[in-house]
């Protein structure tokens, strides 16, 4: 039987990570596969804790932070801790589809266990919508195209809807230590130098941003990385030029977002 290993960073959004687990527990229906869920925070954010030993409907495992608001230190933790065969990464305001990992435990089987799966996500928040809804229309319809010549048009994948072995993780390291090895997700950009995803055509997962969300988008330094794994990409070295281009792009439309939510 398939084991999902869920992983969830979370810091003082007990509201968010109840709505995740009556979301996760509704997947549970199903007796294909098996779910464990692996929750990072911190130390003394006492009221998640307590909410998460309410959680009676799910397997879960609490994992401290060992370096205290490094916040790009959690993944990290939360993959040296996990037990099953695939490895998602769902944060507290995402969630999945009803049914959606039926379906990705059903393509596993028939598809002989691929390395790395990735699936559609729609972006669902309300609030500001449409520069980022905009983003994720486009990753969708570069995935949807299912060519290695696109994959390197998208600088990141949708975390909730991505599911990879662990073994994986392992063959990639390109940021230094203090770095997380999914920054951002462009782990998933530089996994797919190395295996060609299986691309499940369907909406399984929803991502959101709410005040508080942990991202990247901003951080100038995941530029640079992004960059740099353009440049020691074995594969399809003349797009690099384009590839380029397309970051600078989707860099410059997340500080305009972030401009208009200054200004408002």
């Amino acid at each position: 039987m398939i084991k999902f290993s869920i992983i969830t960073a979370t810091f003082n959004r007990v509201k968010k990570l109840e709505s995740l687990y009556f979301n996760l527990i509704t997947q549970q229906n199903f007796s294909k596969f098996k779910i464990e869920w692996i929750l990072i925070v911190e130390k003394k954010d006492f009221k998640t804790i307590q909410l998460i030993k309410k959680f009676k409907k799910i397997k879960y495992k609490i994992i401290f932070n060992k370096f205290e608001k490094k916040f790009s230190s959690l993944i990290p933790q939360g993959i040296n801790a996990v037990t099953g065969d695939y490895i998602v990464v769902i944060p507290d305001d995402d969630g999945l589809y009803n049914n959606a990992l039926n379906i990705v435990a059903h393509k596993i089987k028939f598809h002989n266990r691929p390395q790395f799966i990735v699936g559609y996500a729609d972006y669902v928040n309300g609030k500001k919508k449409k520069i980022r809804k905009f983003i994720t229309l486009l990753k969708i319809i570069f995935l949807s195209i299912n060519s290695r010549l696109l994959y390197g048009f998208v600088n990141y994948y949708m975390a909730p809807a991505v599911f990879v072995k662990k073994n994986i993780l392992n063959k990639v390291k390109f940021f230094p230590s203090e770095y997380s090895d999914i920054n951002d997700y462009i782990t998933w950009l530089q996994i797919r130098n190395i295996y060609k995803p299986l691309i499940i055509k369907k909406k399984i997962a929803y991502v959101s941003f709410e005040r508080g969300t942990i991202t990247y988008s901003f951080n100038l330094k995941k530029y640079f990385y992004l960059w740099k794994i353009y440049l020691t990409s074995k594969n399809f070295f003349f797009l690099f030029p384009l590839k380029f281009l397309f970051s600078i792009f989707l860099l410059i439309i997340n500080w305009i977002y972030r401009l208009i939510i200054f200004f408002r």
